[in-house]
């Protein structure tokens, strides 16, 4: 069992990222990612590297300039996500898997998969902790 932390996040709830992967005998390996609140040292949610999302239900949002635009209805607040933040947004079609649109960010921006793996969980992770994408049923 490997553990990585990724980083510590610079945003009003201090989280860390940590980066869980365990092989099994079959050479398959299970990729979590766990957000932890390093204050009270709770979990706050975790994001496994093939889980489905979506954009949640009635979400608005808007491309500007190679940025989204998303409105959260129910907290009135609106998030501007950056370009990659825009491509993550606009890779989440409820068939990809986490690890197949950070798969897409490392092509795409010539990054390694480690780091676009990361910045994917963190990025979906903050988006579902505002109820702006859900899981797959």
């Amino acid at each position: 069992m490997e553990l990585c932390v990724y980083s510590i996040l610079n945003c009003p709830k201090i989280i860390a990222v940590a980066h869980l992967s365990k092989s099994v005998d079959n050479g398959i390996v299970f990729s979590y990612y766990f957000y932890m609140d390093i204050v009270k040292g709770e979990p706050i949610r975790v994001i496994e590297h093939q889980q489905v999302l979506k954009k949640a239900t009635d979400t608005p949002w808007n491309v500007i300039d190679e940025e989204a635009v998303v409105l959260n209805l129910d907290s009135g607040h609106y998030y501007i996500l950056n370009e990659t933040g825009c491509r993550i947004w606009e890779l989440l079609d409820g068939e990809k898997t986490v690890a197949k649109i950070a798969s897409h960010i490392s092509q795409e921006y010539e990054v390694a998969e480690e780091v676009a793996a990361g910045d994917t969980a963190r990025i979906l992770g903050e988006l579902l902790g505002e109820k702006l994408v859900e899981p797959v049923s």
